[in-house]
């Protein structure tokens, strides 16, 4: 008995710091309390951001909003640090991600994270939020919805100026399942009737294949051009109550909304739906083929999927303007060259590329400065190739002043004279490019224990 008075005597201390605590920054809107260590400020943009995604989470689920028992509290340290002090009152393990501490008390549960520089806050944001949000109107849902959809939902992002959040899909898992697909027994897809019904201790013993086959289970019902399917999920969610335990949450989604699936057509769509999924670096793959091969039209789709994927990326533009030059399209070319290098594409090869392309186009004066320019950048490779387009220039419109090093122009020239004045302009070069890796998913550190629940 003195030792339940101890335990409930620490958390009612730890809960009073919680709420009282003057170094955080709080802000409160109409579903979320954020505190935050970092400034007022940051507390006002997280609460906007979650309002936005909160939004988003329920045009899926559509929970009664008039039923949230209470503002859903968000604290943010400044660091990992003063995130680890905090979680020691109500944790014994170190944590790698945010933690929802969830409680019978609505009032006292909190979702407690730490910023940092990168997109990592900005997906353990949503991904947590998520959790935060389901489990605050059914406290035992499946395991593998929550964390399906936390994972679906990791590539959320807020813009500000229409305060609405934007969804892009996230394929961080796509490589993962495919291999579960194609592997065996210890490797290969986690049984369905196993998987509706997994507890914590299995997924954490099968991290990765639980991981990446509920965001695939998600991501299937949800997209599948098959309308049964698509219904299975809306009655999946409909069954779950929030009195039930996560038991009998798995019960009653069985029965009301698997119990008619015919077993293998299902895993065989399945597998169908997640082998047609095509990642980043599968599209510029595809796309440089394309190229390749002089199938223009069919990488240019390519490349514009890239780009809607990842908008950040070199690689695609380049090939965009690769294309257009091809295609003689010189004032699309440069947009997309000029693009790629804003995006940290190599600049020898790009601004060669700019040159080539200038040149093509009767802009001689713009194509010497993109292959001085490619040249200073890199001597030894692309830089090469300038100072012969340089050299066939200064040999075409001697009116033009090329200033090049006394050794570069004897070597050079002896080898321009020497050839046939070429009738063309000369073709452009292939991208001397490796393909992107993949993104790793962010994960939580979970299920470890799925989130931490701490129940009065």
């Amino acid at each position: 008995m003195k030792k339940v008075i101890a335990i409930l005597f620490v958390l009612s201390v730890a809960f009073g710091a919680m709420a009282q605590d003057p170094a955080l920054n709080t802000v409160t809107t109409s579903k979320y309390q954020v505190y935050s260590g970092i400034s007022l400020s940051h507390a006002q943009e997280t609460a906007e951001t979650l309002e936005a995604y909160f939004d988003t989470f329920n045009s899926y689920f559509h929970f009664n909003v008039q039923t949230l028992p209470t503002n859903l509290k968000v604290r943010i340290f400044q660091d990992k640090k003063s995130f680890d002090e905090y979680l020691k009152q109500f944790v014994p393990e170190a944590k790698s991600s945010f933690v929802f501490l969830q409680y019978s008390d609505p009032e006292k549960s909190e979702l407690v994270g730490y910023w940092t520089e990168d997109d990592v806050f900005d997906r353990y944001l949503a991904h947590h939020s998520f959790l935060q949000f389901i489990k605050t109107f059914i406290p035992n849902p499946p395991l593998w919805i929550q964390k399906g959809f936390a994972v679906y939902f990791e590539t959320l992002s807020y813009n500000p100026e229409t305060q609405e959040a934007q969804l892009d899909e996230n394929l961080g898992w796509v490589d993962t399942l495919k291999n579960s697909i194609s592997g065996g027994s210890e490797t290969g897809l986690i049984p369905f009737s196993t998987l509706l019904t997994l507890d914590v201790e299995s997924a954490n013993a099968n991290l990765n294949r639980f991981y990446s086959q509920s965001w695939g289970l998600v991501s299937f019902l949800l997209n599948s051009s098959a309308k049964p399917y698509n219904r299975i999920l809306w009655d999946a969610i409909s069954a779950l109550n929030p009195d039930n335990t996560r038991k009998e949450n798995e019960a009653a989604v069985i029965k009301e909304a698997f119990e008619w699936v015919q077993k293998k057509e299902f895993e065989t769509a399945f597998k169908n739906y997640i082998q047609s999924l095509r990642t980043f670096p599968d599209i510029v793959e595809d796309g440089m083929s394309l190229y390749a091969s002089g199938q223009y039209e069919r990488a240019e789709l390519d490349f514009i999927e890239a780009i809607s994927l990842r908008t950040d990326h070199p690689v695609p533009y380049y090939y965009m303007g690769l294309i257009k030059y091809a295609k003689q399209d010189y004032v699309s070319a440069e947009y997309y060259y000029e693009m790629s290098l804003q995006r940290g594409s190599e600049p020898g090869i790009t601004y060669y590329a700019l040159g080539v392309n200038a040149f093509a186009d009767g802009r001689i004066d713009d194509a010497l400065d993109y292959l001085n320019t490619s040249r200073e950048s890199d001597p030894l490779g692309y830089g090469e190739r300038a100072v012969q387009l340089l050299l066939r220039i200064e040999s075409e419109h001697p009116e033009k002043e090329i200033s090049l090093p006394a050794n570069v122009q004897a070597s050079a020239v002896n080898e321009i004279l020497s050839e046939e004045p070429a009738e063309e302009v000369p073709a452009e070069e292939e991208a001397a490019v490796v393909t992107p890796e993949e993104d790793s998913a962010t994960e939580e550190a979970a299920p470890q224990k799925a989130e931490t629940t701490k129940t009065k």
